[in-house]
């Protein structure tokens, strides 16, 4: 009997692996939206496309989040 490839890995654990973006409190949506968009462009050094590709994004889906994001923050 043949099995999967990674069968005989341990399932790994996503809450040990994302930590807690603000200490204190819990994170709304929007914040921590925000933050991963941030670290995302930060890795990318800038580049939207590359951003796009970490967060699994296509880059118009990765636009519209930074227009609802420059929505929020425009007085």
């Amino acid at each position: 009997k043949q099995q999967k490839a990674g069968a005989d890995l341990p399932a790994s654990d996503p809450a040990s692996e994302m930590p807690i973006l603000i200490p204190g409190r819990f994170p709304t949506l929007d914040e921590v939206e925000d933050a991963l968009v941030a670290e995302a462009l930060k890795r990318a050094k800038g580049n939207q496309g590359v951003a796009a590709t970490l967060l699994g994004l296509s880059r118009p889906a990765l636009n519209r989040r930074l227009a609802r994001r420059a929505a929020r923050v425009e007085p």
